[in-house]
């Protein structure tokens, strides 16, 4: 990689991510300790946290930074997401009105409970359709279409 290329690759981060993500409340935090923090906490606990935190953060987030919270606009995010954050990467599919997310994480179990209970939050209220969920330790799937 060139020198160029790297502070290219920098200032974008900087500009797509780290600048608008600290207006809501973004830190960095050693893996060590978020991970410890997930494992003190119960199933049910981080599920609402999916729900009550990161659904309407991401819906939120896609209305700041693209002017619209829309599907496809959340979706975006997730993406821009992906790009810049290297412990989430988010696959995004769509055919028709038939949409398929896949989100892989090294973050554990754990963190797939409250990503589950976000994406179903979010696909209920804001996309206003019934998706279905599969979690595993390291990959989330959502299947949902759009009405």
């Amino acid at each position: 990689m060139t020198l160029n290329a790297l502070v290219s690759s920098i200032l974008s981060k900087y500009v797509e991510w780290d600048a608008k993500a600290a207006k809501f409340g973004y830190i960095p935090v050693y893996k060590s300790v978020f991970m410890d923090l997930l494992q003190t906490s119960d199933d049910k606990s981080l599920d609402e946290l999916g729900r009550t935190v990161l659904a309407p953060m991401w819906k939120e987030m896609a209305s700041f930074w693209f002017h619209d919270s829309s599907v496809d606009r959340i979706l975006d995010l997730l993406s821009m997401r992906s790009r810049h954050l290297p412990y989430v990467q988010t696959e995004l599919r769509k055919e028709g009105r038939m949409y398929t997310i896949v989100t892989h994480h090294d973050l554990g179990h754990k963190w797939s409970v409250a990503l589950r209970g976000a994406f179903d939050e979010l696909v209920r209220k804001s996309f206003r359709t019934q998706p279905t969920i599969s979690a595993g330790d390291s990959v989330v799937t959502v299947e949902f279409s759009v009405p």
